[in-house]
């Protein structure tokens, strides 16, 4: 059985894109799936030498990944506007401003 999906609900799960638009939900789970990738290589790069755990690695990895994500998602859907370098520079400074310290918090308090 087909369920026809009124206009408006359509453009509520969507993100118009140059050129097209786009499920809200795909583009959400292409994103993260693809900082997952990228931010655990300077994650577990920056955890080496430190003892941080597998599961330290994937839980900041998560966290950047989410953050990411989410401002990314903020910007497209406020129809991206000029300040994608400073986005870029932003998220760039606040990652190196705050991952030793995530290592070194996530560590004290997860010792097992």
């Amino acid at each position: 059985m087909c369920r026809h999906i009124p206009d408006e609900s359509r453009r509520e799960n969507s993100v118009k894109l140059p050129g097209r638009t786009i499920d809200k939900a795909i583009l959400n789970k292409y994103m993260q799936d693809a900082s997952e990738d990228f931010v655990s290589r300077f994650v577990r790069q920056k955890a080496q030498e430190t003892g941080l755990s597998d599961e330290g690695i994937s839980y900041i990895t998560s966290f950047y990944s989410y953050a990411i994500v989410g401002i990314t998602m903020q910007w497209v859907e406020n129809g991206m506007p000029e300040y994608r370098k400073n986005l870029l520079r932003t998220v760039s400074e606040t990652y190196e401003a705050t991952i030793d310290v995530m290592i070194k918090d996530y560590i004290s308090h997860n010792i097992k």
